[in-house]
Parts: structure tokens; sequence; C-alpha cells
């Protein structure tokens, strides 16, 4: 009897070995899937990307592309924007596959044709392009770098036309183009609340890339508060959640604002953040300016983060995500805030 028991567990030991090594690489390539989806429409993930205070790094497998990327940089003369076009790269490609670029389209070709050095090389040429388009003078020109960015998405009539009606790029022209570029044809989904909800292009293009440019979080203030907002997008609300995978209203506010080097003080609410901000119009707010709701009781409930034209990146209510929202309210006083010197870096 000891014996048959005995024959009956390693049977079993080796049927259970066997179907492990059946479904194991079934179980790789979905994981893979999945993480590459994740990639292509909302960037890494906190476990992927090593983060310090004031910058989103990039991950080794794209900065193992740097001295690839420079040498096509001196080439086309912009050596002084590896950093801007290795961001590029985490936001196209993550560095997996070979079109790292994405860059096969902008030749006619079919996805994802080009070799690495191809797509290297096909990229660095179009980005040189859109910056001269752009008239972009520096690393830390960042509105101008945003006209290249949204260039290199949508190509380069988007720039001839940004700069016909408005002089630059604006979120606002960027939505239009788009719209009219779809004929009108809308997405839904995760598509929309992370690609815009018109059927073309990027219309976050620019926040996504940026996220992962060091020298954003430097240029204009706090808009480097935008960029680490912007990666957490579609994480849910939780109430009481601080992140780096769960947010309330003010605890994605004092996320963001850590993360990017910008905030020194404790987690407060709503409130407590209209209370310490220095009170400041909507004409004069920038993006990284917090926006706040206050109902009739004079009680303020709600913060979001400001990205400029009306909108704002925040965590609603339960059962909701992070995503972008519409200032505008009817039955609430809009206020905006600047965070004061006493809790900023």
């Amino acid at each position: 009897m000891r014996r048959s028991k005995a024959k009956y567990m390693v049977a079993c030991l080796i049927i259970v070995f066997s179907l492990t090594l059946f479904f194991l690489p079934v179980i790789m390539a979905t994981v893979q899937f999945r993480n590459l989806q994740f990639v292509l429409f909302n960037g890494y993930n906190s476990e992927q990307i090593e983060t310090s205070m004031g910058t989103l790094g990039i991950t080794a497998e794209v900065d193992a592309y740097r001295d690839l990327v420079t040498e096509y940089a001196i080439k086309y003369e912009i050596e002084d924007y590896v950093d801007l076009l290795l961001a590029v790269i985490m936001q196209e490609s993550g560095g997996i596959g070979n079109d790292i670029f994405q860059a096969s389209e902008s030749l006619g070709l079919s996805p994802n044709t080009l070799s690495v050095e191809e797509s290297i090389d096909q990229g660095v040429k179009v980005m040189a392009a859109r910056l001269d388009a752009a008239k972009v003078e520096s690393i830390t020109d960042m509105n101008k770098i945003r006209l290249a960015l949204q260039g290199y998405n949508f190509g380069g009539g988007y720039i001839r036309y940004a700069i016909n009606r408005d002089g630059q790029w604006t979120q606002d022209n960027t939505n239009d183009f788009a719209k009219e570029q779809s004929k009108g044809k809308k997405r839904t989904g995760n598509k929309a609340q992370s690609l815009g909800v018109w059927a073309y292009g990027d219309q976050y293009y620019t926040f996504h890339v940026l996220r992962y440019y060091s020298a954003s979080f430097t240029a204009e203030g706090n808009s480097g508060v935008v960029d680490v907002a912007e990666r957490c997008l579609n994480y849910p609300y939780v109430y009481g959640a601080t992140g780096p995978d769960k947010f309330d209203c003010s605890g994605l506010v004092y996320y963001c604002y850590k993360l990017s080097g910008k905030y020194t003080g404790a987690r407060l609410t709503a409130a407590g953040y209209k209370n310490v901000a220095a009170p400041i119009t909507q004409e004069e707010a920038v993006p990284g300016d917090l926006v706040f709701f206050t109902r009739k009781n004079g009680v303020t409930h709600h913060v979001g983060i400001y990205v400029g034209n009306g909108l704002m990146i925040h965590a609603p209510k339960p059962g909701d995500c992070v995503k972008y929202g519409t200032i505008e309210r009817s039955n609430e006083t809009v206020s905006f805030g600047r965070l004061s010197n006493t809790i900023l870096k």
C-alpha cells in the first residue's frame, strides 16, 4: 500500500511538472503582450521605471541606444536633443522591437518595417525637421518643443496649422486638428482616455513624451507636476490613497508634487491645499497649478492639477479613475492656487 501511494505521488508530480512546462511559454507570451499594450497606450508603470525626485527615468533598454542615437543626432545637427529623442523612444516603443521610433509609416511603409538602425536614422531625421519647423531654440524651449513633438505624432502639417492659427502649440489646436483629420470620428473607452477623443493620433502626445524628459521638470516651474500626473492616468480612485497605483484627489496632488520634487510638506486635504496655496486667477494659472472646487456651503471638496486650456488631471470619485476633465462647473465655485514657497522647494 505504501509503495502504491509513493508511485501515485510521483505520477502526480510528473503531471504537474509537465503541465507547467507546457503552459509556461503561453503565460510568458501573455505577460509580454500585456506589457507591450501598456507601453503603447500608457507608458511604463511604476515598477518598470526607475524614478528620482524630479525626473521619470528612461529604462535601461532605451538608454542602451544612447550612443547610436547620439551618432545620428550629430548627423542631423541636433546633438543637444539626445535626451528628448530618448524620451520619444520611451513613448513610442519603450525600446521594444526593431522600429523603436515607430518611423516606418513616415516613409510610407507598413508599421514596424524598419530595422533598429534604420528606425533611429529616420526617427532622428524627422524629429530634426520638426524641431526646425517649430523654431525650437534650446532644450528648455518647452512650448516650441511641444509644437515639434505634436508635429512628430501628427505630421508636419500640424505645425503649420498651429502657427497659422495661434502662433504656438495649444491643447485646443491639437484637439481641433485631430477632429478635422478624423473627420469627426470619435474613440471610446480606454483609448479615448489615453490618446484623446478624436480618432487621429495621440492628442496628449506632448505630455506623454515630456514625462520622460528631464529638462521639462526644470524649464516650466510646476510643469513637472503635470508630467508625473500624466503617468498616473487610468489608475483607480481609492479614498485616502496617495499612490503609486491608486489615488484620491488630494492624494494625487501630494504624489505628483512629491515625486516631481516640488513638495516638501505633509499630505493635505483639498481644503488644506487651498488654505496653503497662493490664490491666483485663471488667467494667471499655468500647467501644474491647482484648481479647487467649492460647494455653495463653502466646503472645498475637490482639487485637480491644471494642465491648461480649461483642462485638469484629477481623481474624481469612487468607481472612477485618474483622468482628464474639464474645470467647468455650473453649481460650484472654481478657483485656482499656486503652492507657496513655504512648502515648495
